[in-house]
């Protein structure tokens, strides 16, 4: 039996995709019209009702319904051995093209995905189904004027599927993507006008956040600004004392931690009430925050702040959420770096800093002399518009997909894949500070990202299932954490060639 722990850290290293910044959602359906359930994305209801039938009574369109929604909750594996004999069984069609791409979708297999969900737009150009995962997968190709463009395109000719709540969220996805917080206004204002007469607080709740983005409309959000070509600032804590990347936001003789977390789907999150104030942040309506450090939902509400100043750089116009610590030693906030679009961000792991760098700057310092051996860096392609996904190989595989995690610690894998490859699992259990116990795995593994390598004897494997992508139902199967990369790498997010560049700087 293992020491006491406060936190499991796998769980804090996915503190980003639990982030999931909600409105308060329509009721559930007690019965089980199945078109109302799925305009209202209601997915794991769906699931669960057509897998408690005997699958081989079920018609064509309910197997292919049952197969997309298993893909859009996390189980991609299973859906796949349907898809593949439903593929065997029946003919080409549209809908068996379009659950294809939501399958290999939500298994992280974004090419192949793009190219069923051509094939189903192609036999019926109006299989509007097919074309907003489309857009979805515009935004994880980071081609954000392509999202935008597809996404109003379809509400200007399916006025009724526009209508509904899946629209919505991809909507939201679309425009928080792009930048473009008067568009999420319009949206939310819709929301409002829709429940102003049948439910009058939550029409209350949609109104007070279309206002807060009409606010946050008088610029681009997210806008780093600094007079310096390249600016270093150093981590406020050595990674030896702590596995987080935190740097010092300093206000008034006061400092506050701020963790920088590519995990973070909020971009900007603050948890102090003290530093709320001291930002003056503005509010909006109610949301809901989902933290892998705490059990259950978290309250706050939307935000909006003018300005963060860290002294040698500005970050202008954050949306975000406020959620209260949930206990005194939570950290003040969190920042997820890579929502700062127009510079290029390092975290040097071996100086323990901060590097922010103009395109042009970091063009020059990458082809400088440090840089003149290519088995020094390695540029991967970089998908994802709110985290940081790259190609791995695992175990010798054909390359599965990963998260760059800098909430997490190290790596670590998600239950399914270790299980789907054999890997041996060792049982193991950590005890949260409420008593709770907590039970996963060990693992001995071995990961590839281009040119370097990482073996782990004894890495953490989770039950992640929960923690995915509530449309696409992509959830990756490894994590790589700070503790992967410290002594020996810096890590930079370059937003204008879409690559992550991984560079041994130990040499």
């Amino acid at each position: 039996m293992e020491k006491k722990a406060t936190i499991p850290k796998i769980w804090l290293c996915f503190f980003p995709i639990l982030v999931l910044i909600l409105s308060a959602q329509p009721s559930q359906k007690e019965d089980f019209d199945l078109p109302s359930l799925y305009s209202e994305a209601k997915f794991p209801l769906i699931a669960e009702y057509l897998n408690n039938k005997d699958y081989e009574t079920l018609t064509h369109s309910e197997k292919l319904l049952l197969v997309e929604c298993m893909a859009r909750t996390a189980q991609g594996d299973e859906a796949e051995e349907k898809l593949n004999k439903i593929l065997a069984d029946y003919p080409p069609s549209s809908e068996t093209f379009f659950t294809a791409g939501i399958v290999y979708f939500s298994k992280g297999r974004l090419h192949e995905a793009s190219k069923y969900l051509d094939e189903a737009l192609r036999l019926d150009p109006d299989c509007h189904k097919a074309s907003l995962a489309k857009v979805m997968l515009h935004l994880y190709f980071q081609q954000y004027s392509e999202a935008q463009a597809m996404y109003e395109e379809l509400a200007r000719k399916y006025p009724e599927f526009a209508k509904s709540y899946l629209f919505h969220l991809v909507g939201i996805e679309v425009y928080n993507a792009s930048r473009n917080p008067m568009k999420i206004s319009e949206l939310h204002q819709k929301k409002a006008d829709e429940y102003e007469e049948k439910d009058k607080k939550l029409g209350e709740n949609y109104q007070k956040t279309a206002r807060l983005f009409r606010k946050a409309s008088r610029a681009q959000t997210y806008q780093l600004k600094t007079q310096r070509s390249m600016v270093a600032m150093p981590f406020a804590e050595s990674l030896d004392q702590t596995p987080y990347v935190t740097v010092l936001l300093r206000i008034k003789d006061k400092n506050f931690k701020i963790i920088l977390d590519t995990g973070n789907s909020a971009g900007w999150m603050v948890h102090s009430r003290e530093l709320n104030k001291l930002l003056h942040s503005k509010g909006g309506g109610r949301l809901m925050a989902q933290i892998g450090t705490q059990a259950g939902l978290l309250y706050g509400h939307y935000i909006y702040c003018d300005q963060v100043d860290f002294g040698a750089v500005k970050i202008d116009h954050l949306v975000g959420g406020y959620v209260p610590k949930p206990n005194a030693t939570f950290h003040d906030a969190t920042l997820n770096p890579v929502f700062l679009r127009n510079r290029v961000m390092t975290l040097d792991f071996i100086e323990e800093k901060l590097i922010i760098r103009t395109k042009e700057r970091f063009n020059k310092d990458l082809n400088s002399a440090a840089f003149d051996q290519s088995e020094h860096f390695t540029e991967l392609p970089w998908y994802g518009y709110e985290h940081v996904f790259i190609p791995v190989s695992a175990e010798g595989e054909k390359p599965v997909i990963a998260m760059i995690e800098t909430g997490a610690e190290d790596i670590a894998l998600r239950l399914n894949f270790a299980r789907k490859h054999r890997l041996p699992l060792e049982p193991k259990l950590k005890y949260l500070g409420t008593g709770e116990i907590v039970h996963y795995f060990k693992t001995p593994v071995k990961i590839s990202a281009g040119d370097f390598h990482f073996n782990r004897n004894a890495a953490d494997v989770w039950p992640l299932d929960r923690f995915y992508d509530r449309i696409t139902g992509f959830a990756p199967d490894v994590i790589i954490g700070p503790s992967a990369l410290k002594e020996r790498f810096s890590l930079s997010f370059n937003p204008f060639e879409k690559k992550i560049v991984l560079a041994d700087i130990s040499y």
